[in-house]
């Protein structure tokens, strides 16, 4: 709302005169009356008091608004190092688990446990470390009577039907050539 002095004649409307043209530093925040008056001393004092008010109430806006920018950019900053720190904590704990896991089926593959046994085996391991999962997985291993495991490899020749004590076969070919005659015979 702008308050106008009835003694003053009133600005003519459509004038394209320096009143109306926006500042040159490109703000357009600066008023029209002062650019073109050269000084506010100038003015009425009705003006004067419109335009000193005018000016403290945009500086009080700068202000409020700078401390606003200033109060968002702390807060997303300290949220994001809040959501940053929480999901770190999260994958540390997730890691931990995994290698537990690990931890634990090494050490029922370790003492022989059969293959569709490891998992329920390894869930009843007690121990933080590897050679305390290593000594309880031998010893569990002992209570629920699985047999020791046979580290030894097969002999190659196993159901192929050859007397290994006669026929030695060098190549598969000759071995194939010996199960043929075997049968025949």
């Amino acid at each position: 709302m702008t308050i106008t002095d009835p003694t003053e004649p009133p600005e003519p409307t459509g004038s394209t005169g320096p009143a109306e043209q926006a500042p040159a530093d490109g703000t357009g925040t600066e008023p029209a009356a002062a650019t073109t008056a050269g000084s506010l001393d100038e003015l009425p004092e009705w003006a004067q008091n419109e335009i000193r008010r005018a000016r403290t109430e945009a500086a009080r806006y700068r202000r409020e608004r700078n401390a606003a920018q200033t109060a968002l950019t702390a807060r997303d900053t300290t949220t994001a190092d809040q959501d940053q720190a929480a999901e770190v904590q999260q994958l540390t704990a997730q890691l931990g688990a995994a290698q537990r896991d690990a931890a634990l089926l090494r050490a029922a593959i370790g003492v022989g446990v059969p293959a569709d046994y490891v998992a329920d085996f390894a869930a009843r391991l007690v121990g933080d470390t590897d050679e305390e999962l290593a000594a309880d997985a031998a010893r569990l291993r002992e209570l629920i009577g699985l047999p020791a495991a046979d580290r030894t490899r097969p002999d190659p020749t196993q159901g192929a039907g050859l007397d290994n004590g006669t026929t030695s076969a060098a190549t598969p070919a000759e071995a194939f050539a010996a199960f043929i005659q075997d049968r025949l015979h």
